[in-house]
C-alpha cells in the first residue's frame, strides 16, 4: 500500500498563497483612503475661501404702471346743494364738448318754479317803487277813499272769518256730542255682555262641580268672561279718547277764533292809523317806503340766487369726459360720487404713475419721463411735477399672473408736454407705462 509522507516541519498548504492576493487589495484600500482624505481637505479648503460679490449697476430709470388724466384731476360736476331728488330737464352739452367756466351744462325741472318766483319778486319791487313814488308825490283824495274802502273790507273779512270759525266750533261740539253718545252705548252694551258672561260662568261652575260639564266647557265660560271684560275696558278707553280728541279740536278752534278776532282788529286799527297819516307826507313815510323797496330788492336777489340752483354750471373750463345723468333722470344725493358729468382740462394731460414705495425716494420733481401705451404708436414725453405723500394700494395692474397685485405705491404725477397732451386728449384713464429717468441732476 502506497502512502504520502508529510514533513511535520513544513508550512501549511495555503500558507504560501496569502501574499499573492491580500497585499494588492490592502494597497488599493490604502490608496483610496488617502485619496478621499485629500479630496475632502481640498473641498473644505475651497468652500472656506472668500467669495467676491459684484455690486449691481446703479439704477438709471424707475418704471411704473399708471393712467392718463387731465391736469387738475377729473372734476365730477354735481348739481347744486338741495336739489337731490329733482329731475334733470335739459342737458345742454354732449360728450367731448369744450366748455368755459360758468357755462350752463344742464337745467333742472325746478327752473320754471324758481323763474316764476323771480318774476313775482320783480313785480313786488316795481310795486314798492311805485308806492315810494306815490308817497313822495303826496296823498290825494282817491288815496283817502281807497284807504277807507280797505278798512271796510277788513271789517267784512273779519266778520266772515269769525262767523265761519264759530260755525266750525258748533259743528265740532255737535260731533263730540254724537260720537260720545254712540260710544257710550257701546260701553253700556259691553258692560251688559260682561255681566251676562259672569252669570254664565257661575252657572257653568256649578255644573262643573256637580259633574254635569267638562273642564274645557268651564274654561270656555271663564274665557268669555275675560274677553267681555277686555272689550268693556276697550270701549271705555275709546270713549275717553274720542272725548279728549274732540275737546282738543274745540279748544284749537276757539283759539283760532280768538286769533282771527285779534288779528283783524289789529289790521283795522293799522288801516285807520294809515288813514290818519295818509294826508300828510312825512320824511318817516318816505323812509318806510324806501325800506320796503330795499326789502323787495333783497327778496328779488334771494329769488335769483335760488333760481341759480336750477342750473348746473361748469366750475372751470374743460372738456366733457363722461355723462352720468341724462335728461329725465333724477338728480342723485350729494353723497353720490358720480354727479352729473365729469369735466377735465384735457388741453394739459398728466400721467399718474403708481411708483413702488421702495423706489419713490429716487423720484424728484423735474425729472424727465417717457410714457408708453399699446394703443399709442409713439412715446410721450413729460416731466415729474409732483411726488405724492400718501402710500396706498396699487390700483393699476398688468395682466401678468405672477405680478404683485397687493403692492404699496405712491402716486407720482408726470406733466406731458404740449404735443403729447394733444395726442392723448381723448384717452383719459388709459393705462400706460411710465419710465422716469434718474440719470440726471435735478435741483430741488
Amino acid at each position: 500500500m502506497s502512502g504520502v509522507v508529510v514533513d511535520p516541519h513544513s508550512a501549511p498548504p495555503d500558507a504560501g498563497r496569502w501574499p499573492k492576493w491580500w497585499l494588492p487589495i490592502a494597497g488599493l484600500t490604502a490608496l483610496l483612503v488617502v485619496g478621499g482624505t485629500v479630496l475632502t481637505v481640498r473641498h473644505f479648503s475651497a468652500g472656506s475661501a472668500p467669495v467676491v460679490v459684484e455690486s449691481p449697476p446703479a439704477l438709471k430709470t424707475v418704471s411704473a404702471l399708471g393712467r392718463l388724466e387731465p391736469a387738475g384731476e377729473i372734476i365730477q360736476v354735481a348739481a347744486p346743494a338741495g336739489t337731490a331728488g329733482t329731475r334733470l330737464e335739459q342737458l345742454r352739452v354732449k360728450l367731448g364738448d369744450l366748455v368755459t367756466a360758468g357755462k350752463v351744462l344742464a337745467v333742472l325741472d325746478i327752473q320754471a318754479k324758481y323763474q316764476a318766483a323771480v318774476a313775482q319778486a320783480q313785480s313786488r319791487v316795481r310795486m314798492s317803487q311805485a308806492k315810494l313814488a306815490k308817497v313822495k308825490s303826496g296823498a290825494k283824495s282817491g288815496a283817502i277813499r281807497a284807504q277807507t274802502s280797505q278798512i271796510e273790507q277788513f271789517r267784512i273779512e273779519r266778520a266772515d272769518q269769525m262767523m265761519a270759525q264759530q260755525a266750525k266750533i258748533q259743528r265740532l261740539r255737535a260731533n263730540l256730542k254724537g260720537e260720545v253718545a254712540a260710544q257710550q252705548a257701546t260701553v253700556d252694551r259691553r258692560a251688559a255682555e260682561y255681566r251676562n258672561a259672569k252669570v254664565d260662568r257661575a252657572r257653568f261652575d256649578q255644573l262643573y262641580n256637580s259633574g254635569g260639564i267638562s273642564a274645557s266647557q268651564r274654561d270656555s265660560a271663564k274665557l268669555k268672561v275675560d274677553t267681555a271684560w277686555q272689550q268693556w275696558q276697550e270701549a271705555i278707553a275709546m270713549l275717553e279718547k274720542q272725548r279728549t280728541a274732540r275737546q282738543a279740536e274745540i279748544v284749537e278752534a276757539q283759539a283760532m277764533l280768538n286769533r282771527i278776532r285779534a288779528g283783524q282788529a289789529q289790521q283795522i286799527k293799522q288801516a285807520r292809523a294809515n288813514l290818519d297819516r295818509i294826508a300828510e307826507v312825512r320824511p318817516a313815510d318816505v323812509q318806510i317806503a324806501q325800506a320796503e323797496v330795499a326789502e323787495a330788492q333783497a327778496n328779488l336777489r334771494q329769488a335769483q340766487a335760488t333760481l341759480a340752483t336750477a342750473y348746473v354750471r361748469a366750475p372751470q373750463s374743460g372738456q366733457v369726459l363722461k355723462i352720468h345723468t341724462r335728461a329725465g333722470e333724477t338728480i342723485r344725493s350729494m353723497g353720490d360720487t358720480l354727479g352729473v358729468l365729469d369735466l377735465g382740462q384735457t388741453q394739459q394731460m398728466v400721467a399718474v404713475a403708481e411708483v413702488y414705495d421702495s423706489d419713490v425716494g429716487k423720484i424728484q420733481s423735474g425729472q424727465t419721463a417717457t410714457v408708453r401705451a399699446t394703443s399709442i404708436g409713439e412715446k410721450l414725453q413729460g416731466r415729474v411735477t409732483e411726488v405724492g405723500y400718501k402710500v396706498q394700494r396699487q390700483n393699476v395692474v398688468n395682466t401678468d399672473p405672477t405680478s404683485n397685485i397687493d403692492a404699496r405705491i405712491v402716486e407720482v404725477r408726470v406733466q406731458l408736454d404740449a404735443g403729447s397732451s394733444q395726442k392723448v386728449a381723448k384717452l383719459t384713464n388709459l393705462q400706460v407705462e411710465v419710465s422716469i429717468d434718474l440719470d440726471q441732476d435735478v435741483a430741488r
